[in-house]
């Protein structure tokens, strides 16, 4: 475990320097490859997870893995981060144009899915309108 632990730790640490390095010499901003593709990588254990979580019916996991694993991520990880950096972190301006609104707007969608539905089920339908959602915000951090 502490092996696997440690392989975690430096192909993260690899990972996020050669993004970023990647992503200046393009001239592309760190907070865009950030919310992208270094997410898309480091949630590749919830996809799986989530997927063979609903495959063998069990939607109540999938869900939690989801929402704790993205509440542990906000208010756990960058919190002690956060509070360990002094003078805190600067805040990018895309987070207020891109990201705050997508996250807003993901929150009232898969609020609606949720709570809108007698049937207590989120669809196949609607789980392709989440992956519509997670298609346009890309494109979104692509144009602005």
């Amino acid at each position: 475990m502490f092996v696997s632990a440690g392989f975690v730790i430096a192909s993260a640490s690899v990972m996020v320097t050669t993004v970023e390095i990647g992503a200046a010499r393009i001239g592309i901003p760190d907070s865009i490859i950030a919310s992208t593709v270094v997410a898309f990588g480091t949630g590749l254990p919830e996809i799986s997870t989530t997927i063979v979580s609903v495959k063998k019916g069990y939607g109540a996991l999938a869900m939690g893995n989801i929402m704790g694993s993205n509440l542990l991520n906000t208010l756990l990880i960058l919190g002690t981060a956060i509070s360990m950096t002094p003078g805190g972190i600067v805040v990018s301006p895309d987070f207020y144009q891109i990201h705050f609104p997508a996250l807003a707007i993901l929150l009232a969608v898969l609020g609606y899915f949720s709570y809108n539905n007698k049937r207590e089920i989120i669809s196949r339908k609607e789980g392709r309108i989440l992956v519509f959602f997670y298609l346009a915000y890309l494109i979104w951090n692509y144009l602005i």
